[in-house]
Order: structure tokens, then sequence, then C-alpha cells
């Protein structure tokens, strides 16, 4: 028998305070995010894209252009593409420019767009009197913790307009099993094809619709499938659009390391499979019960267990018995049925049962899988309270239950937000739940380094290079890592240790990875060849072996060693394999000659710099010093004015007081101290 379901005008005079509810629910939690800033993946996304900074002229390139292609730092390509999230970025910052408060708001508007349309397709697929598992299951979907890095990480909006679209193609075909009008079966083909290209995870509601249509209507398989027709049709537009940009790429794909999935460590049958029962545990975990969220889950934050772990058997005993809930129902068309089908639809691209995914796992990758899980437990909710075979008082015991789950779930996502505030806060606040992460550690690292290095703080220092050890524990052989302890132990006056300890190696890892007479010519690329890694991520931190050399002279330089700063400066010069590599080699020679009063040698490194790139302040500064002190003032002077040209700063100024004292011209002595007693 077929169900009564709600019209629209019903669903719209039927309860706008469920709208109201849910509008409310959702600017309570995330009313933070305009404070937000930009993070992570929001920088080759929005800040460094020059497509998305074309504003609307942008958007032919985002087009025809993989995903990121805008931003021209990265030497990799992504092989993915995602057109309309990236216009999306592209009209906001037309209409905002690169204010990050803007863009979050567009965000936070269409999550509760999100939230509205999937209490529409609840109320238009369910009968009337199940209209409060609409509720139910859309207050959950709206307040779950798991959704704070798709509404709070911008980067995630391809995550966010996927689901919108799609969710939105479900309402339609609940429109169209509703009304039988054809027009509706077309737009759902259309808003698919929208969510697929926002993000290729809309992919699995073909497999969500078919079963829409099977639970929710008295169709027949083939009639069914003439309705599917359509959205096929707009997968293959898809599917062609981005095959053929994916081909027209000319930059390398970007590698998958085990630091971004650990599963390729997991060298036996028995691990690689225990570790995915543990993956799918997890997400069913966060379902349930999300009391520990973080943004990392890469290298070393997802253990390699074996199959037969506990953790392990205990995830595959929950989805076998998930699986044979569902064969058990699957007959009845039981609600719950449908809500664990649509959750292991969303799961399944992800799980890497079916393909392997380029993340172990993320908080983003259940945004899709929730809702399905959603609605199954607001179904399973009222077919607990509603059976007769269940105690009052076991009844009684599940209200309260959900009430502590919802106010759990309001209140957890309601902390997460201002979390999300930038890279440092988040990095602090997650290593309480992956304090063995390489990337936590990383932003960590780089963090304290900054401030002892460049800012001297004293403070930072043992913190500085307690992540620095475990950067290198994790990572031994990477040349940046050992130049920034060794650094570090400069600042200490531990010049000898620095040394054997940290520089030797950076040049061995140089020389090892860099001297094709070292390094095997068929070594292939592999995702589990660890070498490769080191070489590959190696060769991004450091072009040439001159990079490694520059790096340690720069060190020596800082603590005023500026002898072993110009041999290491000089060691680099043969092996500099780019122009702009060796404008900065020379323009640090000539810096370095000029601090140990070799002012011909510094006016000839400075030379050589300006003949590769003129127009550079610290070049013309740098001539400047060299002629006064070789007592040349006429050209001390003409350089000093190139540099002031550039940057007018109080450096440059003194040093024009000083020369044209010499030269006697009071003039400009004047004129040059009144800008200092403007400043």
């Amino acid at each position: 028998m077929r169900h009564r379901i709600a019209s629209p005008k019903a669903f719209l005079n039927y309860d706008r305070t469920v709208v109201v509810i849910l509008v409310t629910l959702c600017i309570a939690i995330y009313h933070k995010v305009g404070t937000l800033e930009y993070v992570f993946d929001d920088k080759p996304a929005i800040v460094n894209n020059k497509f998305v900074q074309k504003g609307i002229e942008g958007i032919p390139d985002l087009l025809t252009t993989t995903l990121w292609r805008g931003d021209e730092s990265r030497g990799t390509a992504i092989k993915a593409y995602r057109p309309l999230t990236m216009i999306t970025f592209a009209i906001d910052y037309e209409l905002f420019g690169l204010n990050p408060g803007p863009f979050h708001w567009v965000q936070l508007f269409i999550y509760i767009s999100l939230c509205i349309f999937s209490y529409a397709t609840l109320r238009t697929l369910l009968s009337e009197d199940k209209k409060s598992i609409a509720l139910l299951s859309s207050i959950i979907f709206a307040i779950h913790p798991v959704h704070t890095e798709v509404v709070c990480n911008l980067k995630s909006r391809d995550e966010l307009l996927s689901l919108f679209f799609s969710i939105i193609a479900l309402y339609n075909t609940a429109l169209h099993i509703k009304t039988a009008s054809a027009k509706h079966k077309y737009l759902s083909a259309f808003f698919l094809t929208l969510g697929l290209f926002s993000k290729e995870t809309a992919v699995v509601f073909l497999g969500i619709i078919p079963l829409t249509y099977y639970f929710f209507s008295q169709a027949r398989f083939i009639e069914i499938g003439k309705n599917l027709i359509p959205l096929f049709i707009g997968f293959t537009i898809f599917m062609g659009a981005r095959q053929w940009v994916l081909s027209n790429e000319k930059l390398p794909w970007v590698a998958i390391t085990v630091f971004q999935n650990p599963l390729f460590l997991a060298e036996t049958w028995s691990k690689k499979w225990g570790t995915i029962s543990y993956i799918n545990g997890k997400y069913l975990q966060l379902m349930i019960f999300p009391y520990q969220l973080t943004f990392s889950y890469f290298y070393d934050d997802i253990p390699i267990i074996e199959i037969f772990h506990w953790k392990s058997i205990l995830s595959v005993l929950a989805y076998a018995l998930m699986i044979f809930y569902v064969i058990k129902n699957f007959k009845s068309k039981d609600l719950t049925v449908y809500g664990l089908l649509c959750y292991f639809a969303g799961l399944s691209i992800f799980s890497h049962v079916i393909i392997p995914f380029v993340n172990a796992m993320g908080e983003r990758l259940a945004f899709t899988m929730s809702w399905g899980w959603c609605l199954f437990l607001g179904a399973f909710f009222f077919k607990i309270i509603s059976s007769k075979f269940i105690k009052p008082n076991y009844k009684f015991g599940t209200m309260i239950l959900m009430i502590i789950l919802l106010i759990f779930f309001a209140n957890k996502s309601y902390s997460r937000v201002p979390v999300w505030k930038s890279n440092l806060i988040l990095a602090k606040t997650d290593e309480a739940v992956s304090p063995k992460s390489f990337f936590i550690n990383r932003i960590l690292g780089n963090h304290y380094c900054y401030h002892s290095i460049h800012l001297r703080n004293q403070a930072t220092l043992s913190n500085a290079e307690k992540y620095i050890d475990y950067l290198i524990q994790i990572d031994p052989w990477r040349p940046s890592y050992l130049i920034t302890k060794g650094w570090l132990l400069l600042i200490k006056g531990e010049e000898s240790k620095a040394d054997t300890c940290c520089f030797d190696k950076a040049l061995y890892s140089a020389f090892n990875f860099f001297d094709k007479r070292n390094v095997s010519e068929d070594l292939s690329y592999n995702e589990e060849n660890w070498e490769f890694v080191i070489r590959r991520d190696i060769h991004f931190d450091h072009p040439s072996i001159g990079y490694v050399y520059k790096h340690i002279g720069e060190a020596f330089f800082d603590v005023r060693k500026f002898h072993r700063a110009i041999a290491c400066f000089e060691a680099a010069i043969p092996y500099m394999n780019s122009e702009i590599g060796t404008f900065y080699i020379y323009r640090d020679l000539g810096a370095s000659y000029l601090m140990v009063r070799n002012y011909e040698k510094s006016i000839d490194y400075f030379s050589k710099a300006e003949l590769l790139k003129g127009g550079d302040y610290y070049i013309y500064n740098g001539l400047g010093n060299a002629y006064y002190h070789l007592k040349d003032y006429q050209k001390a002077n003409m350089y000093f004015e190139k540099a002031y040209q550039l940057a007018p700063n109080v450096e440059v100024v003194n040093n024009l007081i000083a020369v044209n004292k010499v030269l006697g011209d009071s003039a400009k002595v004047d004129f040059y101290r009144r800008l200092l007693k403007k400043r």
C-alpha cells in the first residue's frame, strides 16, 4: 500500500517552526564562523589561487583546469576536477575580496540550506504519521559534531556543495515519486550533475536514488531503471568533462605518501585488512559517539593492526550485525534499513574496500555518509519507543539517552567551532588527541622554530627542539629538519654538535638523493617505496644540493659565523641549478663578504646578483655600504638612493644622511633628517 505523502504545501504550512528550529540551531552552534581565518588547504583553494582572485573573469579558467591549478606555487597537480566549488570561491572573492569572514558566512548559509532541504526531502518521502522522524533526523544532522570540519574549513566546501546538490536531487526524486511529474526526474538529474561538478562524492547518489524509488514507491525495477537514465546522462557528461581536463594537465600528479595514508605501510594482507577494518570502525564510532575530534587522521594517527586485533574484530562484528539487520528487514522496506543503506553508500568510496583513497580517513569524508546515519538513528529511536514489545521503562530510558546525546552533540559542535580559528590553534588543540601526528608536530615545530630562530625567543627553544626531534625521528634524512635542528644548536652555541649530528647528515642525504651516481636509475614510482617518498619530498624541500648548502649557510650567517657561511654559499654555486637560486647565492655572498669587511668581494658578488635580477633593495643597500667603506662616496650615494626608491626605510635614510654628510650636501642631510622626524 502506498504511503500518504505530505504535499509541498503541507510542508510549508506544516511546520515552519521546524525550519526556524533548524536555522536557530545552526546559527547558535556556528555563529562564530565569521571570526575564523584561512587554514590548511584554504590557501591553494583561495589565498594563493590566481584564477579565484580574478573573480568572475576567472570562471573560464576554473572550468578548464584541475583542482587548485591556479596556485602557481605548487609544482604538482591534483587528480581532481571540482569547478563548481571553485567558481563559488571566485564569486565570493568578487563580492568580498580576501576577507575570510564572508567566505565562512556563505559556507554556513549553504549548510543551513542543506539542513532545510534535508528536512524537506524526508517530509516529502515519509507519511504524515512519520513526520517526527523527519524532525528528529534533521535535528541530529544539523548538530552532529562530525560536520564541524566541513562547515568551518572553507576547502571542504566541495563536500558541502556535493551533498547539498545531491540532497536537492533526492528531494526532486521524492517529488517525482509523489507527483509522477517528469520534470522532477530531470531536475533530479540536473542537480546531481551539479553535485558531481562540486565533488565526485555525489556519485554515491547513483545508488541512493534507485534505493529511494524502491523503498518509497511501487515502481518495478525496469521502471526504476528508466528513471535513472537522465542521472547517468548527467554522470556521463561530468566524466567526459573530467577526463578531458585531466588529460590536458601538464604537471605531474601529486604522489600519495604514507604521511597522508599510513595504509601504505601495511605490508601484509592481515595488516592491510585489519587496518581497513579499524578505519571503518572509527567512522562508525564517529557517527555514534564522536567524543574526540581531530583534523589529523594521517601518519601516525591510524595504527597498523592485524586482522585478528580486537579493534578489527569489533569493527567487523559491528558491520556484520548491521548487514544482518539490513538483510532481515530489507523486504519490509523498513526506514531504518534505508538509512543504513544510505550510510553504507556514503562509506563505500572512502572505506578502502572498493577503491583505495588518498587519505586514510577524515571527518569531512564522513559528511555524506552521516546523512544516512542520522536518518537511521532518528528512525530507530521512534521504532523503539513505538514498539509494543519494549517495556515503558526502557522506552523512557531511550528518550533520556536521546536527549543526552542531542545535548552532547550540540555542545561538542559548539565548542569545536573556535578551534578552527587558525592552524596553530587547531594543532595545539588536536595534539591531545593525535600526539603522534606527523602534520601536527610539523605545524607546532614550524611555529616554535620560527619563534626560536627568527624572533630569538629563548622560552620557545625547548619546545622547538622537542618537535623537530620528533620529526627527525619520523623522517631522519630530510635535510630541512636536520638543518633546522642544527640551526637551533648553533643558537645554543653547540657548533660542533650542529656539524656532526645535523649539517653533515643533511649534506649526506642531499648527495645521496641528488647525485645521480648514488641513485639507482631504475627506481620507479611506487606508493610503498619509502626511498622514492624521501627522494620526492627532498626534491620538494630542496630542488638541488645547492639549496641544502645555501640553507646551512643561512644558519651560520644568522649566528654571525660569516666565514662558515661563505664556505657554504660558495660550495652551493656549482650545484645550483636555477637562475633565481644562483641570484640568492650571489646576494648572500655579497652580504657575507660585507660583514667580514672584504668589500671588493662583496661588490663583485652583489654586482653578479644585480646582473641576474636588477631592482633589488638588498643589493643596492649592500653595494652602497661596500662603496661607502671603500670611500667611494659618489657610488655609495647612488646606490643608497636606488635602495631608497625601492624601500624608504629608516636604515637606508640613515645611510643617506651619513654619505651626504661626507659629501657636504647639507640640504639633503636636512631633507632626510626631516623624513626621520616625520616617522
